[in-house]
């Protein structure tokens, strides 16, 4: 429903019939001066062979790197699919300086390529969240699939470390493994802490009702619900990871950066939030004010200045 879009309506991204529509598209809509910008890896796969055989015009091909890592790394028929897909390319788009890095460690001879502009966040809120002292229990919040990657079950195991204190601590989101998160808690006694939300559609409401916001994951590109939860004022306990520690500034100001199995230091952390109210206030101004410089119109802004110097280059 976005205007001036086409979609092919294929329900699957590996129909044997994309490459034939991307071909006549190509064909269709795009010429020399033109420039393309993929993303995801079915696409800027096919695209990268459409270039190799000369199937599409002579334009400038960019792609997006979303991700610190890949099925197809540490692979020996992994670097031979890689070598063919990103060769194609003009410019590598990194959307964390962790990506950027975890790319080129992969790839350094694309190093001149890439390219970092920071994901954009449509930020909510223009001005700091005042959040009145405490009446009930404070609401340790993590927002996010029931992913693997998301280490539920770390923050968890932490949590049950830390169970005679008042909190609750609800997680939003839907995934494979809520049958197993919630046996976990049920095994850790934590039913009367932990509340499993599903699936929330304003999360930007949600982030004003917490208190603390927990992101353990082991590994994000960049960290969008991160970026949100920042916005919204909130002190964020944040993974120490690669796209994640990059958006902040310094730990204990805007954050604290815990190791994601650390189960210990994220409680510890976890703990100094929940007994200290003034240090909540202060880390939530300072993750505000870190939030604005991943604003949406920043990443537009950056990528029109891109795209017009390889257009005129």
């Amino acid at each position: 429903n976005i205007e001036k879009s086409k979609s092919f309506k294929y329900k699957s991204v590996y129909n044997l019939f994309i490459p034939f529509k991307i071909w006549y598209y190509f064909k269709k809509e795009v010429n020399n001066e033109d420039l393309v910008h993929v993303h995801l890896f079915p696409a800027i796969f096919l695209v990268s062979i459409l270039k190799m055989f000369n199937l599409i015009p002579n334009c400038k091909l960019i792609l997006t790197e979303h991700n610190t890592t890949n099925n197809r790394r540490n692979k020996l028929w992994g670097k031979w699919v890689d070598y063919l897909t990103y060769k194609s390319y003009d410019k590598i788009i990194a959307i964390s300086k962790g990506t950027a890095d975890a790319f080129i460690n992969w790839k350094p001879y694309l190093n001149k390529k890439v390219h970092i502009i920071p994901n954009g966040a449509h930020l909510r809120y223009k001005k700091p969240i005042i959040r009145n002292q405490k009446i009930s229990s404070i609401i340790i919040l993590s927002v996010g699939r029931l992913h693997k990657l998301k280490n539920y079950s770390t923050a968890l195991n932490s949590i049950s470390k830390i169970k005679n204190l008042d909190f609750e601590y609800w997680i939003a989101g839907v995934g494979e493994q809520e049958s197993e998160l919630k046996e976990q808690v049920n095994d850790l006694g934590l039913s009367e802490k932990v509340k499993f939300l599903g699936y929330i559609s304003d999360i930007p409401a949600l982030l004003k009702k917490a208190d603390i916001f927990l992101i353990p994951s082991k590994w994000e590109g960049f960290g969008l619900a991160a970026v949100e939860a920042m916005n919204a004022s909130l002190p964020c306990v944040i993974s120490n990871v690669p796209g994640l520690g990059d958006l902040i500034n310094e730990d204990g100001d805007d954050a604290f950066l815990i190791e994601p199995f650390d189960e210990e230091s994220i409680a510890k952390k976890i703990v100094q939030l929940i007994e200290n109210r003034e240090l909540r206030i202060q880390m939530g101004n300072s993750a505000f004010i870190r939030s604005q410089s991943f604003g949406l119109e920043t990443m537009i802004t950056e990528y029109i200045k891109l795209y017009k110097e390889e257009l005129n280059g």
